[in-house]
């Protein structure tokens, strides 16, 4: 069966902590954006951070608390699969207000690494640790990786009144979109991550399934 756990701020950071210290996920220096990010009162990109580094170290299902449940169940298949489950909304942004993915599954890996290169430099909450920069990860990491560590689409419509217009609120174009992934990749490299691409592929890639 599943069991519900709420992170607190202390358990926040002590995953944060660990996830800096884990051989395996490779993410030296994501305390220090945390703990800087920390000094800024900037909760919301630090809650982003850390809800990605649960799912590292423990897998399972992420939810945000205000989430109202939709009729889509997890058989109990789906629930201990080897996928990566990921909400993308009518406008082709991937959110981060759920996930659902094994213990150190390679997508998850790689967004900690985007999301330590992303959270000073990039201003904007939804581009830095956010939606934008959620999809941007996929779009990269999907690009190069085979189904061994599949990723899996789930797509929800809009709420009423709540699709945004161009150039207001959180919209961001795909022009957008594709700039925030060069930012993150020219990143990635000038820190000496070499070629993201080359770094996180371990065979030829066979395209993304797409989840009922």
């Amino acid at each position: 069966g599943c069991r519900a756990k709420i992170y607190g701020g202390h358990e926040c950071y002590e995953e944060v902590r660990a996830v800096n210290m884990d051989e395996e996920a490779d993410c030296r220096g994501l305390l220090a954006v945390y703990e800087a990010l920390a000094e800024q009162r900037n909760w919301i990109k630090m809650v982003d951070i850390a809800r990605v580094c649960v799912m590292w170290s423990k897998g399972g299902m992420y939810l945000d608390t205000d989430m109202e449940i939709g009729p889509r169940t997890f058989p109990e298949a789906e629930m201990h699969d080897d996928n990566c489950w990921l909400v993308r909304d009518e406008e082709g942004v991937i959110q981060n207000h759920f996930f659902r993915a094994p213990r150190g599954h390679g997508f998850i890996r790689f967004l900690l690494h985007v999301l330590s290169s992303n959270s000073l430099a990039e201003a904007h909450v939804v581009q830095a640790t956010g939606p934008c920069a959620v999809t941007a990860a996929h779009g990269m990491y999907s690009g190069t990786r085979a189904g061994s560590d599949a990723l899996l689409l789930l797509h929800t419509p809009a709420q009423q009144g709540e699709k945004a217009e161009e150039g207001e609120g959180d919209f961001f174009t795909d022009a957008e979109i594709d700039a925030l992934c060069f930012r993150i990749r020219s990143r990635l490299i000038g820190q000496g991550y070499g070629d993201p691409v080359g770094k996180y592929a371990r065979d030829t890639d066979t395209g993304v399934p797409e989840g009922d």
